[in-house]
């Protein structure tokens, strides 16, 4: 099997079990590289998303397989901007509420960090502009509505644990962007 590069997408526990069951373990772990994005699982709205996946368990057994994987952060992260962007404008309709999600995301001059649902809906009520912190850290989308988080280069382990051997900074990634390449 010639050697393959996978998004986050194929940095999940399921995809691993399926794939390695049609072409080994082995196989799988020596040609796989990925590219996931880039958070440091810490802090106040991590330690929120951890409660919330660990109660999910009960529904989802495999939840708690989720814990430290960037693109579940980046999902959990843009629904929770989503909701707050929908409460700001009061709408559901997504022509209206669309270019909010990317002042939250942003912030603007004098927004209040908020790092979770219920600290964001508070602050809105308080008529305060806010800026999302959130699981996976702070978002900066740019012109183009890429994020611009930084990412992490990772393969499997044979127990299908994501392993990091590499890391892009937020700032390469912009330069990266910034020259067409994202």
């Amino acid at each position: 099997m010639i050697p393959f590069i996978g998004t986050s997408a194929t940095i999940d526990p399921t995809w691993f079990q399926q794939v390695s069951q049609a072409v080994g373990v082995s196989t799988l772990v020596s040609n796989y590289g990925g590219v996931d994005l880039g958070y440091d699982f810490s802090g106040p709205a991590y330690s929120e998303f951890i409660t919330n996946l660990n109660a999910a368990a009960s529904q989802f057994s495999d939840a708690p397989k989720y814990k430290q994987r960037g693109s579940t952060l980046h999902l959990y992260d843009g629904i929770i901007m989503t909701a707050l962007a929908m409460v700001a404008t009061n709408s559901k309709d997504p022509t209206v509420y669309n270019p909010k999600i990317k002042e939250i995301a942003n912030g603007t001059s004098g927004a209040t960090d908020v790092h979770t649902y219920k600290e964001g809906i508070d602050a809105l009520k308080a008529g305060k502009s806010i800026r999302f912190v959130g699981a996976g850290g702070q978002n900066n989308f740019d012109q183009y509505n890429n994020s611009q988080s930084g990412y992490i280069l990772v393969r499997y382990d044979a127990q299908g644990n994501e392993v990091k051997v590499g890391q892009l900074t937020p700032e390469q990634t912009k330069k990266l962007s910034d020259a067409g390449g994202i």
